[in-house]
């Protein structure tokens, strides 16, 4: 009898382990709004990745291909519908302004939102370190620790440095000045309006080199996707 309390409660502490150790969704959905830019800020959750309906299929397969392909069969992801359409709509003007040129530099752009925004892994390099509640009582986020793989970040920097607007001048100028590099350009991507840039939180890109980074008590895994 003794034996099979102890396996019992090893089985248990087994699966109490391995739920907390589970990939969870950090954000989701929209709860606050950024007046300056006029966007959707999400809101903060703690809870599993949550089936995508499969009238939204063809949206996510459009807006993050890659998040669709690696999927399982349950289609679990951290975003929902509405965070696909808006980001859907921000990516549409870099990429008429000259991204569509540049295959390479489209994917690894689309994947620095998707990842954050859709990943059903999310929590295993985002972290939200500030948030408020909205009048609803319900929390939104107002900074992210968003860690990426110093690999990554290079890559994609690199496909994208030479991108131009419409063809004549280079875009890393309008983001970062001439002496753009991976760092400034990430450190660009997660600026709010009061800081010269366009996300409606604030994102605090966090490039490492290393397996793993502690931010507030918790350890990162840099994300990495393979690059195009």
């Amino acid at each position: 009898m003794q034996s099979d309390s102890l396996v019992s409660a090893f089985l248990c502490f087994t699966l109490v382990s391995t739920l907390a150790s589970a990939s969870r969704c950090v954000m989701r959905g929209h709860c606050g709004h950024d007046e300056d830019l006029d966007k959707a800020v999400p809101c903060k959750v703690d809870h599993e990745p949550k089936p995508l309906l499969s009238s939204n299929w063809d949206l996510l397969s459009e807006v993050c291909p890659d998040i669709a392909a690696a999927l399982g069969p349950d289609r679990r992801t951290c975003c929902d519908v509405e965070q696909l359409q808006a980001l859907k709509d921000d990516l549409q003007q870099p990429i008429d302004l000259g991204m569509k040129d540049s295959p390479r530099c489209l994917k690894n752009f689309r994947n620095i939102f998707c990842q954050i925004l859709c990943s059903p892994r999310q929590s295993d390099f985002v972290k939200v370190v500030t948030a408020k509640n909205n009048t609803m009582g319900l929390p939104y986020a107002t900074e992210a620790v968003y860690a990426v793989s110093e690999k990554f970040a290079k890559g994609s920097y690199d496909s994208c440095k030479n991108v131009k607007v419409k063809k004549i001048l280079n875009m890393m100028y309008f983001m970062c000045g001439w002496t753009c590099n991976a760092n400034k350009w990430f450190t660009f991507l997660g600026s709010t309006s009061s800081e010269g840039g366009y996300s409606p939180y604030k994102i605090d890109f966090r490039i490492v080199e290393d397996s793993k980074v502690k931010v507030h008590g918790t350890d990162l895994k840099p994300m990495y996707v393979d690059l195009a």
